[in-house]
C-alpha cells in the first residue's frame, strides 16, 4: 500500500511496429517493469501513457498528454529507457531543457540512466552521448531496412502495401517471407465494384453503395470516388487517361531554383505547388505537385549545406549576434532549412545545440587522446623559436649591482641510497 505522502509518478511507454502493438508483448512487458520500479521505491503511479509510433519525432499525442498531465500534477516522469522518450538528440536536448534540465522543476527517472541527473553538467554530458547512440541505432536499423527491401524488389519479391484483395500472412516461405494470400471480403468487394460497373454506375454512385452495404476498405476508411476508380483501373474496366505535358518544363535544376525562389518569398508548399502546375512545370512523378513532393525535393538537394549552417551559425553567435539575425544571414550566404523558407529562432537554436555537441565531443577526443611520445615532445621543442640572449647590461653609475642569488642547497641522500 502506497501512502498518501507517497512522491506522484507517470509512467509512459511506446512502441514502433504495429504487430507489437497488436500482440501487446512490448507493451505488457514496460508497463510490468514501470509498476514494480514505482512499487519498489513506493512512489504512487496514477497514470501510464503509450504511444504507437517511431521515437524519432515529436508527433506523438501520448507523449504530450504525460507531459500536460506530469505538469497539471508535479508528478516524476518515469519510463524504462531514453529511447522510449526519443530517438532524436535534438528532440532530447529540447525535452530536457524544457522540463527536466537545470532550473526545471519536474524530475526524470530512466531505468537505464541511474543515478544520471540532467539538472548537473555530468548527467546532461550523459545523457546526450546515450541519445547519440539511440539515434546511431535508429539510423542503422533504417538503412539495413532499405537495402533489404531494394534487395527483395530486385528479385521480385512483394514489397510495401499490397493491392486490395491481398494481404500478408504469417505463414514464411523457404526465403523466409511472408506469403502472400487472397483476403476473400475483399474478392467479394471487387466483384460487387465489376457487377455495378457493368451497370454503368459511376464511381461515386458505387462508392455510395459500397459504403452502404459496409464493405470493407484497405486502410479501414470511407469508399470515395477516387478509390474505385483506381480499382477500376487496375482491373482494366476503365482507361488511364494519358497525361498531355507538351510544352511543360523538365529540367529538375530549374524546377529547383523555381522552388527556392518561391519558398524564399515565404509561399507555402500548397500555394508553390499551384504556381509551379501554372507555369506548367512538369512534377517528377503523377500528373499534380503535392506539398509533400516538393518538401522532398527541398529536403534532398539541402542536406549538404547543414554542416556549413552549424559552422557559419556558431561564428555568427560568438560575435554576439542575435538568432533572428543569424537567420537572415544564412539566408544572404544562400543556405536554406531542411525543407526551404526562412529560418525561424527555434531552427537557429537547434544548430547552434548541434554545435555544441560537436565542440563537446571534439574536446573529449583531445582529453581521450593518446599521450604525446618523447619523439613528439621533443620535435615540438625543436619546432619553437630559440630563446635569443640578451646581453649583459653594465650597472650604471651610482647604481646598486644586483646581489647574486643564493646557491641551491646540495640534495641529501637517502639513507636507503647510501
Amino acid at each position: 500500500m502506497v501512502p498518501e505522502s507517497a512522491p506522484k509518478a507517470i509512467g509512459y511507454i511506446r512502441v514502433s511496429t504495429e504487430e507489437q502493438k497488436r500482440d501487446g508483448i512490448s507493451l505488457d512487458a514496460q508497463k510490468e517493469r514501470i509498476i514494480a520500479y514505482c512499487a519498489f521505491f513506493k512512489y504512487d503511479l496514477v497514470a501510464i501513457y503509450q504511444d504507437d509510433s517511431t521515437g524519432f519525432d515529436m508527433n506523438r499525442p501520448g507523449l504530450h498528454a504525460a507531459f500536460d498531465h506530469m505538469k497539471r500534477t508535479g508528478s516524476m516522469f518515469v519510463a524504462i529507457a531514453l529511447d522510449r522518450l526519443s530517438r532524436n538528440i535534438i528532440d532530447v536536448e529540447y525535452i530536457v531543457d524544457s522540463y527536466f534540465g537545470l532550473g526545471c522543476d519536474y524530475q526524470i527517472h530512466l531505468m537505464d540512466c541511474a543515478g544520471i541527473d540532467p539538472k548537473t553538467r555530468d548527467g546532461r554530458m550523459m545523457l546526450r552521448f546515450k541519445a547519440l547512440m539511440a539515434q546511431h541505432q535508429v539510423e542503422t536499423i533504417r538503412d539495413r531496412t532499405q537495402q533489404g527491401v531494394r534487395y527483395a524488389m530486385k528479385h521480385g519479391a512483394s514489397v510495401g502495401r499490397l493491392p486490395y484483395g491481398k494481404a500478408y500472412s504469417r505463414q514464411l516461405d523457404a526465403e523466409g517471407r511472408r506469403v502472400v494470400v487472397d483476403v476473400p471480403e475483399q474478392l467479394a468487394t471487387i466483384a460487387r465494384i465489376k457487377e455495378l460497373h457493368a451497370q454503368n454506375a459511376t464511381a461515386p454512385q458505387i462508392a455510395k453503395i459500397l459504403q452502404s452495404e459496409n464493405r470493407p476498405t484497405a486502410a479501414k476508411g470511407e469508399w470515395n470516388g477516387t478509390g474505385v476508380r483506381k480499382l477500376l483501373q487496375r482491373h482494366g474496366l476503365i482507361p488511364v487517361k494519358a497525361l498531355d505535358r507538351a510544352g511543360y518544363i523538365r529540367d529538375p535544376q530549374k524546377t529547383l531554383d523555381r522552388i527556392k525562389e518561391l519558398r524564399s518569398g515565404s509561399m507555402s508548399l500548397r500555394e508553390i505547388g499551384r504556381s509551379l502546375s501554372d507555369e506548367k512545370v512538369a512534377p517528377p512523378r503523377g500528373k499534380r505537385w503535392y506539398a509533400g513532393t516538393i518538401a522532398d525535393i527541398i529536403s534532398k538537394n539541402t542536406v549538404s549545406d547543414k554542416i556549413k549552417a552549424i559552422r557559419l551559425a556558431a561564428k555568427l553567435r560568438d560575435s554576439g549576434m542575435s538568432l533572428r539575425k543569424i537567420g537572415e544571414q544564412l539566408m544572404m550566404n544562400s543556405i536554406t532549412p531542411p525543407k526551404g523558407g526562412y529560418w525561424h529562432a527555434e531552427q537557429v537554436n537547434k544548430l547552434l545545440k548541434e554545435a555544441q555537441i560537436a565542440d563537446m565531443a571534439d574536446t573529449l577526443m583531445d582529453v581521450l587522446g593518446p599521450a604525446p611520445t618523447a619523439s613528439a615532445t621533443s620535435e615540438r621543442k625543436e619546432a619553437s623559436p630559440a630563446q635569443k640572449e640578451l646581453p649583459a647590461q653594465e650597472p650604471q653609475s651610482g647604481s646598486v649591482p644586483p646581489s647574486p642569488a643564493a646557491p641551491t642547497p646540495p640534495r641529501r641522500r637517502s639513507r636507503k641510497a647510501a
